[in-house]
C-alpha cells in the first residue's frame, strides 16, 4: 500500500481545453493530438519556477505551484499564450481554476477536497478566462500586480457553502503570436 502525506500549501490549479471532444468529433485525432501537444508544451513553457505538472488528463492538466502569486502569473501567462497560438485549427481555448490549500499527497499524485475544489472552479470558466478562489488570492497577496473582479458566491457542484471566486487578470506582457 502507497503511503499518503500532507503536502505543503500551494496552489493547485486545473486547466483544460474547451470544446476538446467536439473538436476531437471534427477533426480527427491526428489534429486532437497536434492540439494536446501544443497545449502541454505551452504549460511547461510557462510554469512557474518551482511548480510541477502533477498530471495530465486528456485535454486537462493537475499543475501544483507552492508560491500563489507565481501559479497566477503563470496562469495568465499560460492564457496570453493559448490565446496568441489559437486559430480555427488550433483552437486554445482554455479554461482554468486556482485554489490555494494542502492537498494529500499520494505516489506523487494528488488528492483531498483542495484538488477536488480548483477542479469544480475551473468547471466554472468560460474559454480563455481564469478563476480563483478567494484562498487563492489571499496568498499571492494585496501587492499580486494582478487585476481581479469578484464574480461573487458561486456554488459548485460537492460542496455544500457557496465560494467567492475572482476573475484574474495579471499586468504582464502580451506574448508574440511569432513565439508559436
Amino acid at each position: 500500500m502507497t503511503t499518503s502525506a500532507l503536502s505543503p500549501s500551494g496552489a493547485i490549479t486545473f486547466s483544460d481545453i474547451a470544446g476538446f471532444t467536439r473538436f476531437t468529433l471534427e477533426a480527427g485525432d491526428v489534429a486532437a493530438l497536434a492540439l494536446l501537444d501544443e497545449f502541454e508544451s505551452i504549460v511547461r513553457t510557462a510554469l512557474p519556477s518551482g511548480g510541477r505538472i502533477v498530471k495530465m488528463l486528456g485535454d486537462g492538466v493537475l499543475t501544483f505551484v507552492p508560491d500563489a502569486c507565481a501559479a497566477l502569473h503563470g496562469a495568465a501567462e499560460q492564457q496570453r499564450r493559448f490565446a496568441a497560438c489559437a486559430s480555427a485549427e488550433l483552437p486554445l481555448w482554455v479554461r482554468t481554476g486556482v485554489h490555494f490549500g494542502s492537498p494529500i499527497e499520494r505516489g506523487g499524485d494528488l488528492f483531498g477536497h483542495d484538488v477536488n475544489l480548483a477542479s469544480r472552479v475551473a468547471d466554472q470558466a468560460i474559454p480563455g478566462e481564469i478563476l480563483a478562489t478567494a484562498a487563492a488570492i489571499a496568498a499571492a497577496g494585496p501587492d499580486a500586480g494582478l487585476q481581479l473582479a469578484e464574480i461573487g458566491p458561486v456554488f459548485v457542484k460537492g460542496i455544500d457553502d457557496a465560494i467567492r471566486l475572482f476573475r484574474v487578470e495579471a499586468t504582464l506582457p502580451v506574448v508574440d503570436p511569432a513565439s508559436c
